[in-house]
């Protein structure tokens, strides 16, 4: 994946790009799928408009994402994140409801896992038939996190027997 630099094809703040790779530009996605495509050094073609009308096509020359390597800290600071964590996320709420699969309170906690292992989680900058439902389950995983985590707290047992709301 490559960073495209519009500032250095003369595409200005206030601009509206219009087509990107021949494809009219509805949206980031479409430069996210035209850009996955290219490699460093490769020219990516806009057609864009400025302010007062005026149309023009701009070549952006793509720049490599990183210029240097990951030093160790960061790999290991993004693969905890990245990796560890959801992967923790999802055994601990599949072990949940594999030990009490009648357990309304393990379901909930599957929930809850899995909108969490989903917040550090960005979709791939992919394209095909998989890539909307991957962007859908990713932000109605994390969006609903809120939801799982109030109703796992009104609903969580408290020590001597029924619900939490209800021990005090």
């Amino acid at each position: 994946m490559c960073n495209p630099r519009p500032a250095h094809a003369g595409v200005r703040p206030g601009d509206t790009v219009e087509q990107v790779e021949g494809r009219w530009f509805t949206g980031r996605a479409v430069l996210n799928d035209a850009a996955a495509r290219l490699s460093a050094g490769a020219v990516l073609h806009v057609r864009a408009r400025h302010p007062d009308g005026t149309q023009y096509d701009s070549a952006i020359r793509m720049a490599p994402r990183r210029t240097r390597p990951l030093d160790g800290a960061t790999w290991l600071v993004l693969s905890v994140v990245n990796i560890l964590v959801p992967s923790i996320c999802l055994a601990l709420g599949f072990a949940a409801v594999a030990l009490r699969i009648r357990s309304s309170l393990a379901w909930l906690l599957l929930l809850m896992m899995i909108s969490f292992s989903q917040l550090v989680v960005e979709p791939a900058a992919s394209s095909g038939p998989l890539r909307t439902i991957e962007v859908v389950f990713s932000s109605v995983a994390e969006k609903t996190l809120g939801i799982w985590i109030l109703l796992l707290g009104i609903y969580f047992p408290c020590a001597g027997g029924g619900l939490a709301w209800r021990c005090h």
